[in-house]
């Protein structure tokens, strides 16, 4: 028998997500969609933001959409506007959390314990205060975000996110929503607890790797051989967590961490050579262990590494 010692364990890329929970979670965020452009949604909604705006508007709005809310734009007569946010249903797993967690508890954080500028809300509800019957919302000040900037020839200024306060409360990552979203995950089967050090942390990550590779329905495997692959590569990972190999300060510090940062969550004023002035979309953010750092965000690649050409 030839001995295979050496080569190596993973040959394949990461595991795919269940492409009919994808299909399903894009056939509710679409339907949702299409209700938006009711006229009489638009002109609700429109007037749900002059009611909590800052006066008599100036443009009309057409719904746009990000990557777990839709939003709508206002322009007021003294040149500000305003926008509503509201979590997509079938892509943002829990909606009224979402909001509750980025208005009560992150945007106030930071607030207090870092230089950081972020939107003033004017308003936020959930379920039963919604108009339109859209879902829980969140109504703040607005601007141009960095995407507009990135497409002129000015470089923006950028913003550092440093702070030595602490977040007590249930850490949830962009990751824990998509593996409900689309990897057949029950919502018990997450981590419902913080975590005091950062082994603990990665110990939880690697018992959800194997926890994707059991619950998921569909497109989880491709032959024995893959299944064996993936399956081995998550024991040693959880093998490395448990024996406290993957981090190098186990007790901190634990820094804040934005989990949704990219170009579209920085915003700018365009009127002054688009400074950036705030961020947004604070609902992914948690006090991480310093390793997240090494993680590259996939926004500052323009060119994923699947789509390189020659190298």
């Amino acid at each position: 028998m030839q001995s295979n010692y050496g080569n190596p364990v993973v040959t394949a890329e990461r595991m795919k997500f269940d492409d009919l929970a994808w299909e399903r979670s894009d056939n509710i965020s679409n339907a949702w969609r299409d209700a938006l452009f009711d006229k009489k949604v638009l002109r609700e909604v429109g007037g749900f933001i002059i009611k909590h705006g800052k006066g008599p508007a100036e443009e009309p709005f057409n719904p746009q959409k990000g990557s777990f809310n839709s939003m709508f734009r206002k322009k007021f007569l003294d040149a500000g506007s305003a926008i509503i946010r509201f979590p997509i249903p079938g892509v943002s797993m829990f909606p009224e959390g979402k909001v509750k967690r980025e208005r009560s508890l992150v945007i106030r954080f930071i607030e207090r314990h870092t230089s950081v500028h972020v939107p003033h809300v004017l308003h936020y509800g959930m379920m039963d205060q919604t108009p339109a019957g859209l879902g829980p919302f969140i109504i703040m000040e607005n601007y141009s975000d960095l995407v507009d900037a990135l497409n002129t020839l000015r470089a923006p200024k950028t913003t550092i996110l440093m702070t030595n306060g602490k977040l007590r409360t249930r850490h949830f990552s962009i990751n824990m929503n998509e593996l409900l979203q689309m990897g057949h995950v029950p919502p018990h089967m997450l981590p419902r607890t913080t975590f005091k050090t950062a082994s603990a942390y990665f110990l939880a990550l690697a018992e959800m790797h194997v926890i994707h590779l059991s619950m998921q329905r569909n497109d989880t495997i491709e032959s024995t051989e893959d299944c064996r692959r993936k399956y081995i590569v998550r024991c040693l990972f959880r093998r490395l967590a448990r024996e406290n190999w993957l981090c190098s300060h186990d007790n901190g510090p634990f820094k804040l961490f934005y989990d949704d940062s990219r170009p579209a969550n920085i915003l700018a004023n365009s009127e002054i050579d688009f400074r950036v002035v705030e961020a947004i979309d604070w609902e992914f953010t948690y006090a991480a262990q310093v390793e997240s750092v090494y993680s590259l965000p996939s926004w500052l690649l323009l060119g994923r590494p699947k789509y390189w050409r020659g190298s």
